[in-house]
């Protein structure tokens, strides 16, 4: 019963949060109106596409991602299979709960007749993948991109310190890998190759999540595409573990927001966030009904 009580109240205060985003959004937009007509004046309508084109092609990445984790517990999926499972089940991450998602993908496993505790050691290992490595991705890229804006954090690293201090998140990033590899994952290091491969991917689908973000932008750089990089690989891991706002609604926002307080973009930042948010959105309700409409073409040429 209290356990029942207590899920209720996550759900109301997931509600709660959602409703007061809005209104922050509705807020900051008619108190800011000057501001976000003339964003929409500078940045060509060709950026947005590009940026959800990029997204998908990280979805895509991402995707397999989920098929190595099933395939390290010994189950092997088609590559449709699992990004159709990917697409739709990525959906239930907006409705209040925020456990949607995992209940989804969890009920998916368990319709193919995959192994209850197999499945749950996938999810896990898969989420412990994609937060790691946005986190690391997100610390390497600010200490490149924006080590002098770190100084207002009063926290001042020269160049030698910067660098070695790159080294070692890296570093310990690979070698707690390896240990979760090890010791937790049923394949532990046999498929070495396929590991290393699953390291490139997932800094590679970050790198095209966060050049999407900088898509959004005024104008486009290597900074920028840095700090892009930086501040939202950052940013999605602190909304992903923040259980209270579904999809991370709201937290990655304000996280972006603060991460480039210190940064030529301070005043923009809420515009973009929103704006990137957006993009977010469509792109996986897109390919949503993508997977929809195929797996239905499909399900009629069966015989």
């Amino acid at each position: 019963m209290e356990k029942l009580k207590n899920s209720k109240l996550l759900a109301v205060i997931k509600w709660v949060w959602m409703a007061l985003v809005l209104a922050a959004v509705v807020w900051y937009v008619s108190r800011n109106y000057g501001e976000v007509k003339d964003y929409f004046r500078q940045v060509h309508w060709l950026r947005f596409p590009l940026s959800m084109l990029l997204m998908v092609l990280a979805k895509a990445i991402l995707a397999q991602v989920s098929r190595i984790s099933v395939a390290y517990e010994g189950w092997q999926p088609g590559y449709w299979k699992m990004f159709s499972f990917y697409s739709l089940t990525q959906l239930g991450k907006y409705l209040p709960g925020g456990v949607w998602h995992f209940v989804g993908r969890f009920g998916a496993y368990k319709a193919e007749n995959f192994d209850t505790k197999k499945s749950l050691k996938a999810i896990i290992a898969e989420n412990v993948w994609l937060i790691s490595s946005a986190l690391v991705v997100g610390m390497c890229f600010l200490l490149v991109f924006n080590a002098e804006g770190l100084g207002g954090y009063g926290i001042h690293l020269p160049g030698h310190s910067r660098w070695a201090a790159l080294a070692g998140i890296a570093a310990a990033w690979l070698a707690g890998m390896l240990l979760f590899q090890h010791f937790f994952v049923s394949a532990g290091l046999k498929p070495l190759r396929q590991w290393l491969g699953l390291i490139g991917l997932l800094l590679l689908a970050w790198l095209l999540i966060g050049l999407s973000y900088a898509c959004v932008f005024p104008e486009i750089n290597a900074r920028v595409a840095g700090l892009a990089i930086g501040g939202f690989s950052l940013s999605w891991s602190i909304g992903y573990l923040t259980i209270f706002a579904p999809g991370g609604i709201g937290v990655r926002e304000l996280a972006i927001t603060l991460l480039f307080s210190t940064t030529p973009y301070a005043g923009l930042s809420p515009i973009l966030a929103t704006v990137h948010r957006l993009v977010w959105v469509l792109t996986e309700v897109l390919l949503g009904v993508v997977c929809v409409s195929v797996d239905a073409i499909l399900k009629k040429k069966e015989p």
